[in-house]
């Protein structure tokens, strides 16, 4: 079966219904028609550089649930990543 993973975060500015729909539109006229599409929506992860806590969060403004610092990085959320991409048709058994 062919699979195609992606990793799209919430604060990444992709909306995954809008990307979905273009892939519905794109995948059958590729190497890839048919293929499955797996999106995993990636939450928000703070980073305190003051106690070195890291945790899911859900909306700005961002400070540290521990202590309550500003002093913060985000860890994950914006990425839009290709997890995988499966293309290796198996036999049925």
């Amino acid at each position: 079966m062919k699979v195609i993973r992606l990793r799209v975060g919430r604060l990444s500015g992709v909306e995954i219904e809008a990307l979905r729909f273009g892939l519905e539109l794109l995948l059958p006229q590729s190497a890839l028609a048919g293929a499955a599409v797996a999106i995993e929506a990636v939450a928000p992860r703070l980073r305190c550089r003051a106690c070195g806590v890291e945790s899911e969060v859900k909306e700005p403004p961002f400070r540290c649930p521990a202590c309550g610092s500003a002093e913060v990085e985000l860890a994950a959320g914006r990425e839009m990543q290709v997890e995988s991409v499966d293309i290796a048709e198996r036999d049925e058994e």
